[in-house]
């Protein structure tokens, strides 16, 4: 299918994986690709969410909006190389990317800095239950390797 987004941001909650798919499909016997198409609409504060990931995969994709994950990960498509990611709910390979496209404007970032004020905010990830361990959203001990690693990914058979 195809799906449009239209927001001042997209951002996963803290801790969370979020996926979009659009899958490839057939109508009148002739076969569609699946397109995701984010489209920006004004500008907002960082959210105050942390170590979340993002997920974008469809045969075609126009970033063209706002994506953050702070201090997280984005994935935006699949070349088809490696191991597929799934479809959790169909039980299938998501679809390979043929065109993934980054908009002039677009905003794609795991930074933890606010874009309007240009500041590093402080947001507030787990808990810090005797003052000696961090225990991170999902109860895992992260005192000693720390929050999770920053990664974004954009990956598809042409990308412009």
């Amino acid at each position: 299918g195809d799906l449009t987004l239209r927001a001042g941001q997209i951002y996963p909650p803290s801790a969370v994986s979020f996926t979009l798919i659009a899958a490839d499909y057939t109508a009148a016997g002739v076969t569609k690709t699946g397109s995701i198409t984010i489209a920006g609409s004004g500008t907002r504060a960082l959210p105050l969410s942390a170590g979340g990931e993002l997920n974008l995969y469809a045969s075609t994709i126009t970033q063209g909006g706002t994506l953050r994950a702070p201090v997280g990960a984005i994935n935006v498509g699949w070349d088809g190389t490696g191991t597929a990611p799934q479809d959790l709910i169909a039980n299938k390979n998501v679809p390979v990317a043929r065109q993934v496209t980054l908009g002039t404007g677009s905003v794609t970032s795991v930074s933890a800095i606010d874009p309007i004020t240009g500041n590093v905010t402080t947001i507030p990830y787990g808990t810090n239950l005797n003052g000696t361990a961090w225990i991170d959203p999902t109860s895992t001990d992260i005192t000693v390797g720390g929050a999770p690693e920053k990664t974004v990914r954009v990956s598809g058979q042409t990308v412009t």
